[in-house]
């Protein structure tokens, strides 16, 4: 698992995403991998990363169990 998440954000640095955290949770004893990246948050983007992440967390071989969202207001 652990080299899997490792490739996993390797894969999001490629895709222009900086890596936040790639190590244990603090919480738990799972594997924890948070990526930024600004976006325009419509619809239709979170939609589709929704489903890139699904789709690339199983080729990956990881659980993709969702994000969290950061807003800024401008």
């Amino acid at each position: 698992m652990k080299s899997n998440l490792y490739k996993t954000a390797d894969k999001l640095q490629e895709d222009g995403y900086e890596i936040v955290h790639c190590d244990q949770s603090d919480i738990s004893n799972n594997w924890l991998l948070i990526a930024d990246k600004e976006i325009s948050p419509s619809p239709e983007n979170l939609e589709t990363l929704f489903y890139h992440f699904e789709d690339l967390a199983k080729q990956m071989g990881v659980f993709f169990d969702g994000w969290e969202t950061r807003i800024e207001m401008s």
